[in-house]
């Protein structure tokens, strides 16, 4: 269910409705409000509108980086997952189940005799 919170960007009161937490969407309008203030800071654009577009075009190509790094990240991490799986099962597949029965019934020996 969606909720109604108010938040201010650009000096300018908005009504937005979200999904997530109200702190959530005043997290959202903050971070808006810092790359609002970067182009102030950073260019001579006077234009309202100007700094809004400009804002968003930072946005998107921080979302389109972050994106493209996680998507390496997931494609590695499988690649590694894999990888372990294929060592797993090729450790299990060199095991022979009666010698390795056998070490364990050895090993069981040793310390009985040891606690002797």
């Amino acid at each position: 269910m969606s909720i109604p919170v108010e938040v201010k960007i650009l000096d300018q009161k908005l009504i937005v409705r979200t999904e997530e937490d109200e702190e959530y969407a005043k997290k959202a309008a903050d971070y808006t409000n810092d790359k609002i203030q970067e182009i102030r800071d950073n260019t001579k654009v006077a234009s309202k509108l100007d700094i809004a577009l400009l804002a968003a075009m930072n946005i998107a190509g921080e979302y389109i980086k972050t994106r493209d790094r996680l998507l390496k990240l997931e494609s590695k991490t499988n690649r590694l997952v894999e990888f372990i799986d294929a060592k797993v099962l090729y450790t299990a597949s060199k095991i022979d189940p009666h010698t390795e029965r056998q070490n364990k019934a050895d090993q069981g020996a040793t310390k009985v005799r040891s606690e002797a």
